[in-house]
């Protein structure tokens, strides 16, 4: 993986840095399906929509990974809806108006996110 990464960073022009995210891309999709924790999914990038730029489907590997989940708390959080990593929440209008919410009472970003993922879990 790290050569493959090394050359996202190195590459000169979009398209260059696009090939090389999509080998890492298909390397990651193929180690998923290997660990058979979900059915299999599919290994190859295609275009996002009718756009020029290719991703592999990341939601349905989020999804069978959720559908797998056993903890009721830990499944409850994807219930509603699959939230992604932290940046997907930070960039989120949910998170910017909770944010707003605690902003004159001195809370900290993480009670902030604390605060989301206890709303999702009522």
């Amino acid at each position: 993986m790290l050569p493959i990464l090394r050359g996202v960073q190195l590459a000169e022009t979009w398209r260059e840095r696009e090939e090389a995210l999509c080998k890492a891309y298909e390397l990651i999709a193929r180690r998923h399906n290997r660990l058979g924790t979900s059915e299999k999914l599919s290994e190859q990038v295609s275009f996002f929509y009718d756009r020029p730029f290719k991703v592999i489907k990341g939601q349905d590997f989020a999804q069978a990974i959720a559908s797998s989940i056993t903890d009721k708390a830990i499944r409850k959080l994807c219930e509603k809806r699959l939230i992604g990593g932290i940046d997907v929440i930070t960039d989120n209008t949910d998170f910017r108006l909770i944010n707003q919410w605690y902003k004159d009472d001195g809370s900290s970003e993480r009670n902030i996110i604390r605060s989301l993922y206890n709303k999702i879990l009522e």
